[in-house]
């Protein structure tokens, strides 16, 4: 039987709504680098290092090994321009070539900077890297 006002005859929407959730405190994420997991070993041995690349520079030419050596060489252009233009400004008392040598050898070492907290590495083996 029907009676308003009793429990069953309220339908009211504070009755209806769920009732409000504790809120839940924020937990932290932290990311942590674990350097000592991270050990890559590229080569076995140093013959390895020489004829990885060297296979690698052979397959890109497609039976075109006279330019081998030419190629080989292409890399000494990115490592040694710097250098180059550090060498040329002084020689040559030009110092907007001088300090854009120093800058291009020294912008790659000052972003590695950063990383030492997250992996070891010597200061001077880095400064002299391409050498």
């Amino acid at each position: 039987m029907f009676v308003p006002g009793s429990k069953l005859a309220d339908n009211s929407p504070s009755r209806l709504a769920v009732p409000p959730r504790r809120p839940v405190p924020p937990r932290r994420i932290g990311f942590r680098a674990a350097p000592h997991l991270l050990q890559v070993r590229l080569f076995k041995s140093a013959a390895d290092a020489f004829w990885g690349p060297t296979k690698n520079v052979l397959s890109g030419l497609h039976g075109r090994t006279w330019l081998a050596p030419l190629v080989k060489l292409c890399p000494l252009l990115v490592f040694c321009t710097p250098v180059v233009a550090i060498v040329v400004g002084a020689w040559e008392n030009h110092p907007a070539v001088l300090l854009a040598g120093f800058a291009a050898y020294v912008a790659p070492y000052a972003t590695l900077w950063p990383s030492r907290r997250l992996f070891r590495f010597h200061l001077l083996k880095a400064l002299f890297f391409p050498w």
